[in-house]
């Protein structure tokens, strides 16, 4: 089965190169393709892998389109699977953040969740975001959140969203300038 499209790529801590494409997942090592679902039931393979990080323990996470979050366990070599639930608005997970505590924060097209791994659920940060479209999560370190948006770029304090005019273009005459 060939691997189509590639979606994102990541590297673990030993060393695999993971690509995520619009079947499924594979890893490279040593130069060699495997597939980490053999054991699984293919579950990730009917899920568009949009985004792919490790955390400190060196799990790999997986962002689907459609079907939430995964946490492949390296050591156990297996797959735990985190739905999204159907109140979470805008319902496609893109992609998420894993902060230096740990957090992991996932963002829909209109809104940033916390996921909670011990209760297994996202919880709604209640952003206002001007309905902007969100394109990607990142923090510093102080452990605010910078929102990328199609807006521009949103500031989250931990108590507080504020519009920032970082990388805000500003079209003029067809040009950004």
């Amino acid at each position: 089965k060939s691997l189509d499209t590639a979606l994102t790529t990541h590297q673990d801590s030993e060393g695999r190169v993971w690509i995520g494409t619009r079947i499924g997942v594979k890893f490279l090592e040593n130069n060699k393709l495997y597939d980490p679902e053999v054991n699984s039931g293919k579950l990730v393979s009917r899920s568009n892998i949009w985004d792919i990080k490790s955390d400190v323990k060196g799990n790999v996470w997986l962002s689907t389109r459609l079907n939430g979050l995964f946490r492949y366990s390296i050591r156990e070599r297996t797959f735990k699977s985190f739905p999204i639930k159907k109140n979470m608005q805008g319902e496609v997970l893109r992609s998420f953040h894993i902060d230096s505590k740990s957090r992991i924060f996932v963002h829909t097209n209109n809104s940033v969740f916390l996921f909670n791994e011990k209760q297994q659920k996202f919880d709604d940060l209640s952003l206002d975001l001007n309905g902007h479209y969100v394109r990607s999560i990142s923090s510093d370190n102080t452990h605010r959140l910078f929102i990328g948006t199609f807006g521009g770029v949103y500031v989250f304090d931990g108590v507080a969203v504020t519009p920032s005019h970082i990388l805000k273009p500003e079209l003029k005459f067809g040009k950004i300038l």
